[in-house]
């Protein structure tokens, strides 16, 4: 690719999550761009946000080539509403990326529905079992805090459960609350809410 270990890590890993190949003049294009250098070469941009967006096929005979967009940006706040798909690059450490500090310095996050639906299951199925149940981490946290990273878990599965989609729009439909029951526990949470919910339509009737 660039010839740069550190520019063709951070592409193949896009490429990879995107379902595209970093070969692509589309990917290709960004080894130049502004953004790209300004992660890797300055310490103080910590973000890398690329964001995907695909669109039909042309519709010309023999043309069945899907046409994709790829967008970089050094704010994790995504400005494209049309982005499918979202990979964050971040920096631990706010140093210039060099290929011996990429692997131990940078950190991925990827994001296919709305920020909040990515933050509660990267809690609720990854860093609350890890730091609450194992052994190795959880006599690190006080009591207190991990009360407090258990009620962020479950009030950020009540928002979840009454989201009407990844795109951020909001239904009380309870089918779409049905949808975001993936565990026992998400079960017992949903019917506790539905249950509140219906003792305060109760009192206010």
């Amino acid at each position: 690719m660039s010839g740069d270990t550190r520019k063709d890590f951070l592409l193949a890993t896009a490429a990879d999550f995107f379902g595209v190949s970093a070969e692509e003049p589309n990917m290709m294009m960004l080894l130049t761009t502004i953004e790209l250098n300004n992660f890797l070469d300055d310490g103080n941009c910590s973000v890398l946000l690329a964001s995907y967006t695909q669109q039909a096929p042309s519709g010309a005979v023999g043309d069945e080539r899907s046409i994709f967009t790829v967008k970089l940006s050094n704010s994790s706040k995504c400005e494209d509403a049309s982005a499918e798909k979202i990979l964050v690059f971040y920096k631990v450490t706010p140093i210039a990326i060099t290929p011996e500090n990429l692997h131990s310095n940078v950190f991925v996050s990827s994001m296919l529905e709305s920020p909040l639906h990515a933050l509660y299951h990267s809690i609720d199925k990854v860093w609350a079992p890890v730091l609450l149940d194992s052994g190795k981490w959880s006599h690190q946290i006080d009591g207190k805090l991990q009360q407090l990273l258990t009620e962020l878990a479950t009030g950020l599965g009540a928002v979840v459960r009454r989201e009407g989609g990844g795109d951020g729009r909001t239904s009380n439909s309870e089918t779409t609350g049905l949808t975001r029951i993936l565990t026992p526990s998400d079960e017992f949470q949903f019917w506790a809410e539905a249950s509140m919910s219906a003792s305060k339509l109760k009192v206010r009737n």
